[in-house]
């Protein structure tokens, strides 16, 4: 892995660590009904997820970082890392492995996870229908 995904890598930990929606502003995320932190461990690289229905999202980008907007809460991340947000935001379903970008395997779960946790994904319950 290169430094500059060793970098995008350690800045998506400190960026999606539990209870942080942007970087120095703690917010307790919620489970949401129906996914519970037993879940978790039955996630891989290959789940498919889905964009909670009706939720709207923005992307906007702001000097070196790229922001996805959805509800009240925000996700930023380095702007080298924008092709991901841009994947997330324009894709209906998807899983971790497909995620573009430096991201290793790892740090692609993490985030996947994290926005599961805070509501902007849900599990796919119809994985057969793949990508979009």
């Amino acid at each position: 892995m290169t430094w500059l995904g060793r970098a995008a890598d350690a800045s998506l930990d400190a960026l999606v660590a539990p209870g942080f929606s942007r970087i120095g502003l703690a917010v307790r995320s919620a489970l949401l009904p129906g996914f519970t932190v037993g879940d978790y461990p039955r996630i891989d690289g290959r789940t498919v997820v889905r964009r909670r229905p009706g939720i709207q999202c923005s992307l906007s980008r702001d000097g070196q970082t790229s922001a996805l907007k959805f509800g009240a809460r925000s996700l930023d991340l380095p702007s080298s890392l924008a092709s991901t947000l841009e994947f997330i935001a324009g894709h209906r379903s998807f899983c971790a492995d497909s995620l573009p970008g430096r991201l290793s395997g790892d740090a692609k779960l993490k985030l996947v996870k994290r926005l599961l946790r805070d509501g902007f994904l849900v599990l796919d319950d119809d994985e057969g229908s793949g990508e979009s």
